[in-house]
């Protein structure tokens, strides 16, 4: 596998994953400011998305087990509307 590609390829995925949810999302960080500015890699992938306690079930089910989400930082992020981290496994 071609690793210089792998964020972008985890970016579609994750895309994929949320529209098949219709569940919205924002790029964001580096990956975004590429598309105005001078390029820039980085293993990093910002994604703000925009979801509700109903939501969490099938976010999980969507993600796992490709996707490691800390249950309780995702609850906690839900009820303080604080952030939260998905890692690609």
């Amino acid at each position: 596998m071609n690793t210089n590609l792998l964020p972008t390829r985890i970016l579609h995925d994750f895309v994929n994953r949320m529209e098949k949810l219709e569940i919205g999302y924002m790029l964001t960080g580096s990956m975004a400011m590429m598309n105005y500015s001078a390029y820039r890699m980085t293993e990093y992938v910002d994604v703000i998305v925009e979801f509700t306690s109903a939501d969490k079930e099938r976010i999980i089910e969507t993600l796992e087990p490709d996707y490691f989400i800390p249950h309780n930082s995702m609850s906690s992020a839900i009820s303080t509307k604080h952030m939260f981290n998905v890692i690609h496994i």
